[in-house]
């Protein structure tokens, strides 16, 4: 039902020469021909009543169908192409005759017009014309397109009168006609057509696979049988209409058409012009649902290779598609069960091979499936075995159960093997099916069973207890041999009654034991138990525990009770010093004049003194189990949790909390608490301490300090607006200073311009003195105004790269003195967190310095990096110039002060002062050490230890 709609047009070649008969006879030839076949073939297929005669159905019944009615439908082309070549031109009244009287549609007409000039009647019935009307139509209006030179058989599209189109085989011919080129037009006779059409539709109706023929350049089916039309849901006139093959392609899968595609690509590669044949797969979309179709091709084709046309035969499998998915699913189902089965499941052949195993038996046999799979069971070695294997593939259910050790592994196992014969459908047996149990585990289980019942005799033996038993009808009473050796009593066993039993109860004790037990007669108790007091043969009492279990009919009714009773004298001689020791401990704890605490894991107030009663002034019933924080004020119980937890971690920790107290008055205490064990299990114990007298000492301490605090305040008040004051003092100074400034240095300039050639030298020099002099006293001011502003700017602390920002300072040192070669070595990545302006201030000024101070120095050198000093890493600036005094290096952070003369080394005596006072804001030091003649170092930190960036 597919094809590749890519190929030449079709051009058939003759596969008959034409017989020298006349059209008549060879039609009734190929009639007789096609009906002998029909014959033959339900001779063939059939028997008297109908049914199938030979062995022959399916597929083969399918292709002799196919090809006796493919038979035909050609043999009725090639009568009727063969009626159309022989058709003459029409020259006289005899030829006119036999041309009128032509059942094939026979027209004329002429080339250079296309004006009908003659058609027979039957062309005449074929379109729908009458005699008058003739004349009136032309060679275009009945054939398109019109041919212009004569043509072989080729199937052309003919239009009645009335509109309906047809395609239709059709031999044009050329002929000279009352002197005038002429064209001839034999259709291939309809008749012929639609009976061969009728018998092949019939035919294919019967056959259960979809025939088709696909004609690849008009992308259309020339014939596709009923059930393809059914399929596509589509009219049969639409798939054989041009483009009629996309109804195809759009309910298959793109995928699927991509390999079909692929397939019939390769299969043109073939060489030759044989046909080719190939079978495909695909699911097609129908109405009904997905199917699953198979697709059997006949590849036609060009003599140059091309694809002539597709004949196929496509099947529906979609029921054997779902009966596989079925049995699939049966098989998982069935593996799936075998593989969780407890026992090992496996398959045998005749020839004792494994043909399959599930992974329990791999287990029991210490093996993987893989390779158990083809093993031969001979190689077990046991006869027992291998006698029970050889019984089933007799016939025979078999078993075995026994010590077996596996030729894969050297551990003896205990097997329980059960067999059974598998029969094929003709009752043979092929093979046989086993199971395997490993009973190793359960009969060690026995084993330990046993031994488990031999130890819970001895521990009975051992406990010192002895066992009873009471029947409530007869009330008599047995006690063992223990028991009576308990009492004092030499005897195996001993019968008698409840009431002589409870004559050697103590009496103190009898109206307990007699509740206890009454209470679970009457069902009233899960068990009975009681401690009590008994009298041996000597009087002397001996404190035992009777524990016991009614057996009870349907009815709920003891039937008998059974029991045990065990010696625990000791253990109440234990109990008494225990209890004395604890009157003692209690006493102690009372006796102590601070709170005294025990809380559990979970913050549970176990234990108490006195003192935490009496401070509360809750019950015994309400302290018990208690959170620790509701012994506190809402506003610590936060707190006091934390601190339990803390202590169950680190072991200890203490509170300073406000305790609840009977009047209402919290009162203040420290609470230390701290981590024991009792009984494996993690406690708190704690004391506390009544903080009242230090409270009120804080309080005074408190006062004290607010009132420090205060004139701390006042004297900050007071320095800020001295501060202020002197802020605004050097701001004010500086900028009025800058004014007489600016007219010293403008009238110099005009005295030195405009007189200066009537100043003799010295007047010269005065006057460079004093312009000097204000240029120093300008930069003094700026320096002025830089130290007020560093002093009041606010911090912007952010990352700076400090190795960054000196590589930009000493190139500009470098553009101002071009000339000077100073050696310059920076550390990289040296980083720190700080103000960006200040850190560039501080950096200019240090650089600044050691430019300036190495500018006497034949081989000048500057290095800025990071040096251990003492214990603390701090940046440092080293340089080889002037150096300084040791024992003036206090006087370098003071604002004004100098070292070097200005006539050496100009400044001003602020930029150290500026560096100092940048630093101490940032939290850090700054220091200097130097020699005269040998340089200086000046160390800087900025509140945190320097770091290099790594930026690997």
């Amino acid at each position: 039902m597919s094809a590749m709609p890519n190929s030449a047009p079709e051009q058939e070649k003759d596969a008959l020469s034409p017989p020298r008969l006349s059209p008549a006879l060879r039609a009734a030839a190929a009639y007789l021909l096609a009906a002998l076949t029909c014959v033959i073939g339900t001779m063939f297929f059939t028997d008297r009543d109908g049914g199938n005669a030979l062995p022959l159905s399916g597929p083969w019944l399918i292709l002799f169908v196919g090809a006796s009615t493919l038979f035909v439908f050609v043999a009725l082309k090639r009568v009727t192409e063969t009626a159309g070549r022989s058709a003459p031109a029409i020259v006289n009244d005899d030829y006119r005759t036999l041309f009128d009287t032509d059942p094939a549609p026979q027209w004329l007409y002429a080339v250079d017009s296309g004006e009908v000039l003659a058609l027979n009647a039957a062309a005449a019935k074929l379109y729908g014309l009458t005699a008058d009307s003739v004349t009136a139509v032309s060679a275009e209006a009945l054939i398109r397109p019109l041919p212009q030179s004569p043509q072989s058989s080729t199937r052309l599209t003919h239009q009645t009168v009335g509109g309906r189109a047809r395609e239709l085989e059709t031999h044009v011919s050329g002929h000279s006609f009352s002197g005038r080129h002429c064209h001839l037009v034999t259709v291939r006779d309809t008749a012929c057509e639609h009976l061969s059409e009728s018998l092949f539709a019939e035919a294919l109706a019967k056959v259960q696979p979809v025939l088709y023929r696909f004609d690849p350049v008009r992308e259309c089916y020339d014939y596709i049988s009923d059930r393809g039309a059914d399929w596509l849901d589509t009219p049969i006139h639409a798939l054989c209409s041009p483009g009629g093959w996309q109804q195809f392609a759009r309910r298959v899968d793109t995928k699927d058409l991509d390999r079909i595609r692929v397939s019939v690509g390769d299969a043109l590669k073939t060489p030759g012009d044989e046909p080719v044949e190939i079978s495909v797969a695909y699911q097609l979309k129908s109405r009904t649902g997905p199917r699953w179709i198979s697709d059997a091709m006949t590849l036609l084709r060009h003599p140059d290779g091309s694809l002539r046309a597709i004949v196929g035969a496509a099947s529906d499998q979609t029921e054997k598609q779902c009966a596989a998915g079925k049995r699939t699913d049966q098989e998982a189902r069935y593996r799936a069960l075998v593989e969780n089965a407890p026992v090992g499941i496996f398959h045998f052949t005749a020839e004792l091979l494994v043909s399959y195993c599930n992974s329990r038996l791999a287990d029991i046999l210490k093996s993987s499936p893989e390779q158990l799979a083809g093993m031969d069971l001979h190689s077990l070695g046991d006869e027992a075995i291998l006698s029970v294997l050889h019984g089933a593939l007799q016939g025979q259910r078999g078993a075995y159960d026994g010590p077996f050790v596996s030729p894969l592994s050297t551990d003896m196992q205990i097997l329980s093997i059960r067999v059974a014969p598998e029969f094929d459908a003709a009752g043979k047996v092929f093979g046989g099916v086993g199971i395997i149990e490993d009973r190793t585990a359960f009969l060690e289980a026995e084993e330990q069973l046993r031994d488990t019942r031999e130890r819970y005799v001895l521990a009975q033996r051992g406990t010192n207890e002895g066992l009873w038993d009471w029947d409530p009808k007869t009330r008599h009473l047995y006690l063992s041999a223990r028991l009576l050796s308990l009492l004092g009593l030499h005897s195996d066993t001993l019968r008698t009654t409840g009431d002589e039993w409870l004559k050697l109860i103590h009496p103190d004790d009898r109206q307990r034991y007699r509740t206890d037990f009454v209470a679970h007669l009457r069902g009233e108790t899960e068990h009975f138990e009681s401690e009590y007091r008994i009298a041996d043969k000597d009087g002397k009492f001996h404190w035992v525990l009777a524990r016991g279990l009614a057996h009870r009919n349907q009815q709920g009714r003891a039937v008998r009770i059974v029991g045990s009773i065990g010696d625990i004298t000791a253990r109440k001689l234990a109990e008494e010093q225990l209890k004395s020791e604890r009157d003692f401990s209690r006493g102690l704890i009372d006796s102590l004049p601070a709170p005294f605490f025990l809380f559990d894991q979970n913050g549970r107030l176990l234990l108490w003194n006195r003192f935490v009663s009496e401070l509360t002034g809750l019950a015994d019933g309400a302290l018990l189990r208690a959170d620790a924080q509701s012994l506190v004020i809402p506003e610590h119980e936060a707190l006091m949790a934390h601190r339990i937890e803390t202590a169950l971690i680190s072991g200890e920790a203490s509170a300073e909390v406000m305790l609840r107290r009977n009047d209402g008055e919290p009162v203040p205490f420290l609470v230390v608490g701290r981590r024991v064990t009792l009984d494996g299990k993690p406690h708190i114990v704690g004391v506390g301490t009544d903080l009242t007298e230090r409270k009120f000492a804080e309080r005074a301490i408190k006062r004290l300090n607010t009132e420090l605090e205060r004139r701390v305040a006042e004297r900050t008040s007071q320095l800020s607006a001295a501060l202020s004051e002197l802020e605004s003092f050097s701001y004010s100074v500086s900028h009025d200073l800058r004014a007489p400034l600016r007219a010293i240095e403008g009238y110099s300039a005009i005295l030195g311009s405009d007189y200066g050639d009537k100043l003799d030298d010295e007047a010269k020099e005065l006057l460079r003195r004093v312009r000097a002099a204000v240029h120093r006293m300008g930069q003094l001011i700026d320096d002025l105004l830089t130290l007020s502003r560093v002093s009041r700017k606010e911090l912007e602390r952010r990352p700076v790269d400090l190795s960054q920002l000196a590589q930009v300072i000493c190139e500009e040192l470098h553009q101002q003195e071009p000339g000077r070669d100073v050696q310059i070595r920076i550390a990289p990545r040296l980083q720190v967190e700080g103000d960006p302006s200040l850190m560039r201030t501080v950096l200019e000024n240090l650089l600044g310095n050691a430019w300036k101070f190495t500018g006497r120095v034949e081989h000048p050198t500057i290095e800025f990096n990071v040096a251990r000093h003492g214990e603390t890493d701090a940046f440092v600036i080293r340089d080889n110039g002037a150096g300084f005094d040791m024992r003036y290096r206090e006087n370098l952070f003071r604002p004004f002060q100098r070292l070097h003369s200005d006539r050496e080394f100009p400044g001003t005596g602020i930029g150290l002062a500026t560096v100092a006072r940048i630093v101490r804001r940032h939290g850090g030091e700054v220091w200097a050490e130097g020699d005269v003649g040998k340089g200086a170092s000046l160390y800087f930190s900025i509140g945190q230890p320097p770091t290099l960036q790594n930026t690997a």
